[in-house]
């Protein structure tokens, strides 16, 4: 495109000449104009499509290619992560330049457009962690310190754009106590059953709960401390005496009951908290020395044991002084298998 400048030179045979000069103007009869070029249109794209690839969401196409032209096109994108009723928005501005025409210094030969692309979707995130209650110990302290997580993945969301909160309610009362905007904290739990309950939403406002109990149970056993042992006399009118589990007992200890509430007992079962001897404990005479097992149980059911013994009197003569009367062992039950 251009003007050619064509000179003639006419010389004779005397040596005598003369010239002239033919302009030759090129022109595109029919330019590239913006007329010329197919934006691609406003989109609105449903499910996962890579909105990022101008393959998906269309590119510019021209009308009118000749040798009198280049177009070529670039694009830069400007994108809203949350953008109310939609996933994303893209605002890709697209510019296209025909090299053949293209002056900077006057702005011939380029030409601009803006699409907007919106991506929406209707499917939540998948959790890929377990929804499921879990069961804890509490084996030192009267709590344990334990570290909630949940995770999850989603169809047009990276994990890093997915949005998440979450609520415990502490004994599963209905009541929101500690509450976050994390996937991911450390809370210290005491006995009993709390609740977590997960949100995580993607870009396009979808979102997904996951809610589970946490059983937390005191599983530290008791620890007693027996006396070296206890004498003990019969009485005199019946022949017998009752002693109390807690009667052998220096103290208890225990990492979430309090002393006050802790049960001793001659057997694991805490209804066994006393127990008679008679005359037909003392085997040697006067007096006889009986090893008992004394257990301790916490109000989570726990229970240990220490070795003690009852040293054993007639020292008032209850029992009778007769011959083989000591020698006379038995153990009688009931039709129900009852003592």
């Amino acid at each position: 495109l251009g003007e050619i400048i064509r000179e003639f030179i006419a010389i004779d045979n005397g040596g005598l000449r003369d010239s002239c000069q033919q302009v030759i103007t090129v022109y595109d009869a029919d330019p590239f104009e913006w007329d010329d070029i197919v934006w691609p249109v406003d989109i609105v794209l449903d499910g996962c499509v890579d909105a990022a690839d101008p393959a998906a969401t269309g590119k510019p196409e021209y009308l009118n290619r000749d040798h009198c032209n280049l177009p070529v096109a670039t694009y830069e994108d400007l994108v809203f992560n949350f953008v109310e009723g939609v996933c994303y928005k893209i605002l890709r501005k697209w510019t296209v330049i025909d090299w053949c025409t293209y002056n900077p210094s006057n702005g011939d030969g380029i030409w601009y457009h803006t699409q907007v692309i919106k991506l929406i979707n209707s499917e939540g995130p998948d959790f890929t962690s377990s929804c499921e209650d879990r069961n804890l110990c509490i084996e030192s302290l009267c709590q344990v310190n334990y570290t909630f997580e949940a995770t999850a993945t989603d169809r047009c969301t990276p994990q890093s754009e997915l949005r998440w909160s979450y609520s415990l309610d502490l004994y599963d009362d209905g009541s929101e106590d500690v509450k976050g905007s994390r996937n991911r904290f450390t809370y210290g739990l005491k006995e009993g059953s709390h609740r977590i309950s997960w949100v995580v939403k993607d870009q396009c406002g979808n979102e997904s709960r996951c809610s589970y109990l946490i059983h937390v149970r005191d599983c530290k056993r008791p620890t007693p401390y027996c006396k070296d042992g206890l004498v003990t006399v019969l009485m005199q009118n019946s022949g017998s005496v009752t002693v109390w589990a807690s009667d052998l007992v220096i103290r208890g200890e225990d990492n979430c009951t309090d002393p006050a509430d802790l049960k001793y007992s001659f057997s694991a079962d805490v209804a066994h908290s006393s127990r008679e001897f008679t005359c037909m404990d003392i085997l040697n005479g006067k007096s006889d020395t009986i090893e008992v097992t004394i257990y301790i149980t916490d109000n989570a059911g726990n229970n240990d044991y220490c070795l003690t013994k009852i040293v054993l009197q007639d020292n008032q003569d209850a029992c009778p002084d007769v011959p083989g009367f000591f020698s006379l062992n038995g153990f009688i039950k009931g039709y129900n298998g009852n003592p």
